[in-house]
């Protein structure tokens, strides 16, 4: 769900970690638990573009501003 809100459009105005707070906090998520899980499904993406030759710049983009 997170991952569609920032790879879609209209684009989410707050920041990945903000977005992700909010999502964590309104489902009683463990928001270390939902950060942790959403870089590794964006690392797993940018390995996926990287095998097909693809272009990562959004996921790798992702991955960084969750570390």
């Amino acid at each position: 769900m997170l991952y569609d809100l920032l790879s879609t459009e209209p684009r989410s105005a707050l920041t990945p970690v903000a977005l992700l707070d909010r999502l964590a906090a309104g489902l009683a998520l463990d928001p270390e638990r939902v950060r942790l899980w959403m870089f590794a499904r964006a690392v797993e993406n940018v390995l996926w573009c990287y095998e097909s030759g693809e272009a990562a710049d959004d996921d790798a983009a992702l991955a960084a501003a969750l570390v």
